[in-house]
């Protein structure tokens, strides 16, 4: 089936869910509180369940282009000593989907598959119904079909999950590359990590998570190089080389990271995309990456039934228990790796060192393979 959808949010997954519903037909506003796409945040990882998605939407050239391909992720100790990287050529394969790419880059791509929807910018929600949208200024936007894609703080979702502090907050930055890294990594301390992501013309993402009280840093653009360099004192080799060579005028963004309590694929019958139905922490990388397949598999869900709510009964089915279980691993993972005591650290990362390759790279398969199903059972709609 298809008809009019009204997406609210123009984030990834909202993006995502606009370009696919607009590929099977269907007409789309899409209601974002931002007054512009203007560019935003720092880093992000397209990973090979994402990339199949993109491909669908014929946005993979775009991706290729912008961003740079990686061929592995380390982990290593603080002061650089490695604990795991891709032992098997299976392993190299899979993370070569992967490109490191600007945020920005990524919505650009994803607008240009959004050129036809109705773009509705500077526009809050006041309430939301299954087939109408209602605006703060009085306007009501009707349709045969709302998608909730509001984020974390979902307006659409309302209470029915709650969004919680993880215990740990973040700095990013987008800086010179001093290091000239052409791998990613990420470097466990005690209750802090350090990500090291290369980009494309000379640039590094780098993320810098430390146990913190909520709030640690009210103003999300007011830390320095300073005091970032201070409170990561304790880190040698790369993050070391890292910290040392931010430029002094560095911009810094900072946010404490949350999730959802629970995960929310639908609130009647309104379906739920990305951070709106399980926002979790970005330990695995893959926040992005599960609303990009939520806005697909809707689309496909859509496209395979001849009325709304089978339809998303149909989604439900499918993405609930693949995003449960990314929502847990991820969970799961920050808590491991920002633990702090030395002996509960000294197993933790002995253990790392001892998984054996093939372990790891099943796990990875597993992460990446639904998404290539469901991209093709999107081109499979043809």
């Amino acid at each position: 089936m298809n008809g009019t959808a009204i997406v609210v949010g123009g984030g990834i997954a909202g993006l995502t869910t606009a370009a696919s519903l607009l590929q099977t037909g269907w007409r789309v506003t899409v209601v974002e509180q931002a007054p512009t796409f203007a560019p935003v945040g720092a880093g992000i990882l397209v990973q090979g369940n994402a990339l199949a998605v993109l491909d669908a939407l014929d946005l993979s050239g775009r991706i290729r282009a912008a961003g740079l391909q990686l061929s592995s992720m380390a982990v290593a100790d603080a002061r650089g000593r490695t604990l795991s990287s891709p032992g098997d050529e299976r392993a190299a394969e899979l993370w070569r989907q992967t490109f490191a790419i600007h945020r920005a880059d990524l919505v650009d791509a994803l607008l240009s598959a959004c050129a036809v929807a109705d773009l509705q910018l500077g526009a809050r929600v006041a309430s939301v119904d299954p087939d109408r949208v209602t605006l703060q200024d009085g306007r009501i936007l009707q349709a045969d079909l709302v998608v909730g894609a509001d984020g974390i703080g979902s307006v659409v979702r309302g209470d029915a999950a709650r969004s919680r502090y993880a215990g740990y907050t973040c700095w990013r930055a987008v800086t010179p590359n001093v290091g000239g890294w052409t791998e990613a990594m990420e470097l466990w301390g005690r209750g802090q990590r350090v990500g090291i992501v290369p980009l494309t013309e000379g640039r590094v993402y780098s993320f810098w998570v430390d146990d913190a009280p909520e709030g640690t840093d009210a103003d999300p653009l007011g830390t320095t190089t300073a005091e970032l360099q201070a409170r990561f004192a304790g880190f040698d080799g790369p993050a070391g080389v890292l910290r040392d060579g931010l430029p002094a005028d560095a911009r810094i963004h900072h946010a404490d990271l949350r999730e959802l309590d629970r995960v929310v694929m639908r609130i009647g019958a309104i379906p739920l995309v990305g951070d709106a139905a399980h926002g979790m922490t970005p330990n695995l990388g893959q926040g992005a990456a599960q609303g990009i397949e939520d806005g697909m598999a809707l689309a496909t869900c859509l496209a395979e039934h001849d009325a709304v709510l089978p339809a998303i009964d149909a989604y439900e089915a499918r993405r609930l228990a693949r995003t449960r279980a990314v929502w847990a691993r991820s969970r799961m993972f920050g808590r491991v790796g920002q633990w702090r005591h030395p002996l509960a650290c000294w197993i933790r990362d002995g253990l790392t060192r001892l998984t054996p390759a093939s372990t790891m790279t099943r796990q990875l398969d597993a992460l990446l393979a639904p998404g290539q199903q469901i991209a093709e059972r999107f081109r499979a709609l043809d």
